[in-house]
């Protein structure tokens, strides 16, 4: 079953899946030995081809625990939080889940004094920490650049491109 280009021209359908995901006609093998299977492009509410820049587990309810509201200094190498404190690096950039990241940590003395502590913190938490993928700049480039107002039109083009040599391929 093939899907015609009017189909895949929306951001979901370029959602990246394993390769066994979209080899076609066949199932796609479990992602872990508990049977589940790969979930692509809309089935995952995946809007953009790129992981985010920085991941942070903390709920997005609250705005200062979002990471958004860190602001990253390229020049010094670190973050600056909305108290005002300094988030340094911690040791040397490490490998997960096939990244590599930099960790990013304040001092505790720093949080235990300021006024936005409960509000960033948990309740047992005595420092913030953040990681930052170490190629995240040039992440942020491209986002910007796709998200200009002069690139809908380079989009299409770019899909129909795609979409063209792919079915050239197949």
């Amino acid at each position: 079953m093939s899907q015609s280009a009017e189909q895949i021209e929306t951001p979901e359908a370029f959602a990246l899946c394993p390769p066994e995901a979209s080899a076609g006609p066949r199932r796609a093998k479990p992602a872990n030995g508990r049977g589940r299977r790969y979930k692509c492009g809309p089935a995952r509410a995946q809007l953009t081809l790129l992981p985010p820049s920085v991941e942070d587990y903390v709920s997005a309810d609250n705005p200062v625990r979002a990471i958004s509201a860190f602001h990253y200094d390229a020049e010094h190498d670190g973050y600056h939080c909305p108290g005002g404190q300094r988030l340094n690096p911690v040791g040397k950039p490490a490998t997960r889940n096939g990244t590599v990241r930099q960790r990013y940590r304040s001092k505790a003395k720093a949080c235990a004094d300021c006024a936005l502590r409960e509000q960033c913190l948990s309740a047992k938490g005595t420092r913030r920490e953040i990681e930052r993928s170490v190629h995240a700049e040039a992440v942020e480039r491209h986002r910007a650049h796709t998200e200009s107002e002069h690139t809908p039109g380079r989009r299409t083009s770019i899909r129909r491109h795609f979409v063209y040599a792919s079915s050239a391929i197949a």
